[in-house]
């Protein structure tokens, strides 16, 4: 009951982002650009003039490069759950979060408790605006693993940025540090739970 639960939810973000995932036009990149080389068109998105109004940053080559070689790996091992969750990080690299969005849900129909995808599943709920829907993912992530380290720093950042709670923000960032000391956010983790301590003494 409880993976149909985060399966369902797991859609859900999907579906809030599924607006901006767009098909595209061949010579187009994830998120549209022409590919790097091409002579765009005037006004276009690959136009540079565009490119500053929107304040959009176009993928790097090597970005594009990582993109092309995961989706040819999906292509060939379209069950494999690595190869999805590695897709996933290449398009969020790139800036396309949506597609990402997408990718991780793959992956959680293929592995419903996959705490990776869950995890970054509920990031992106509260980054779109649905923090006590991201929490309720993560904190069945948490269910299943006390001590996954992402998960607990994530439920710090919605708990402390999202839901204003920033007592339960502490128990999260000083959990994740003890769980990662060395972990890819401590620095972020270590400044969030000075903030979150000096407005809980407020």
């Amino acid at each position: 009951m409880a993976l149909l639960a985060l399966a369902g939810a797991a859609a859900g973000v999907v579906m809030l982002l599924a607006g901006a995932v767009s098909s595209r036009l061949p010579g187009q990149t994830i998120t549209g650009n022409s590919v790097a080389g091409a002579a765009p068109a005037a006004g276009s998105p690959g136009d540079p003039a565009a490119a500053a109004q929107s304040g959009r940053k176009s993928p790097t080559p090597g970005q594009l490069a990582a993109v092309a070689a995961a989706e040819a790996r999906v292509k060939q091992e379209p069950t494999n759950v690595t190869a999805h969750l590695a897709l996933a990080e290449a398009y969020a690299a790139a800036g396309a979060s949506q597609l990402a969005a997408v990718e991780y849900l793959a992956v959680t129909r293929l592995d419903p408790a996959n705490a990776e995808a869950n995890t970054n599943l509920a990031l992106l709920a509260f980054e779109v605006g649905r923090p006590a829907q991201g929490k309720a993912m993560v904190n069945r992530v948490l269910a299943a693993d006390p001590h996954y380290p992402a998960a607990l720093y994530v439920r710090g950042l919605i708990n402390l940025m999202g839901l204003r709670r920033p007592r339960a923000a502490e128990r999260d960032f000083s959990a994740y540090l003890a769980a990662a000391p060395f972990g890819s956010h401590r620095t972020a983790a270590a400044t969030l739970l000075s903030l979150a301590q000096s407005q809980d003494h407020r």
